[in-house]
C-alpha cells in the first residue's frame, strides 16, 4: 500500500531559529507553526509569528538561512523540518476536507519510512546548487 502513497500533508513546521536580538546567545529558540491549505500559518494570528520576511510568501518555502516574524522580531532561521505529517493515496487526499495541513503531490516518489530516515540522519534540508554559465564545458 505504500507505493500508492503518492500525496503528503504537512500539519505543522518546526523551526529551530537564532538569536532573537538582545537575548542571551547561548539559548535556543524554538517554533512550532501550524499550517493552513495555502502553507501559511493557521488562523488569524494577531501576533503574526511564523509570517516569512518578503520576499518569500509562503511558510512553506522557508528554508535554513531565510528570515520568520517571532516575538516581535525577524529571526534566522538555523533548522526546519515537518513536525507533524502523514503519508496520503489520492483517495484519502481528495477526502482530506478542512483548511488544516498544507496538502501537495509528491513529484519523485519516496517511500515514507526512508524520507524520515533521510531527514533522521543528515539532520538538514538538502540544498541543490545551480551550476552557472562557467562551470559547463
Amino acid at each position: 500500500m505504500l507505493s500508492g502513497m503518492a500525496y503528503r500533508i504537512i500539519y505543522s513546521l518546526y523551526f529551530e531559529l537564532g538569536p532573537i536580538p538582545l537575548q542571551k546567545p547561548e539559548f535556543i529558540l524554538a517554533l512550532v507553526v501550524p499550517l493552513d491549505r495555502r502553507g501559511m500559518p493557521a488562523g488569524k494570528r494577531s501576533d503574526r509569528n511564523g509570517y516569512p520576511r518578503p520576499p518569500k510568501r509562503r511558510t512553506i518555502d522557508l528554508r535554513v538561512g531565510d528570515e520568520i516574524w517571532c516575538g516581535r522580531h525577524w529571526v534566522n532561521i538555523k533548522k526546519v523540518e515537518a513536525h507533524r505529517d502523514s503519508w496520503l493515496t489520492w483517495e484519502e487526499a481528495f477526502a482530506c476536507k478542512g483548511n488544516e495541513g498544507f496538502l501537495y503531490r509528491v513529484k519523485k516518489w519516496t517511500s515514507p519510512t526512508r524520507a524520515r530516515e533521510e531527514v533522521s540522519t543528515c539532520g538538514c534540508q538538502t540544498v541543490y546548487k545551480r551550476e552557472s554559465r562557467g562551470d559547463r564545458e
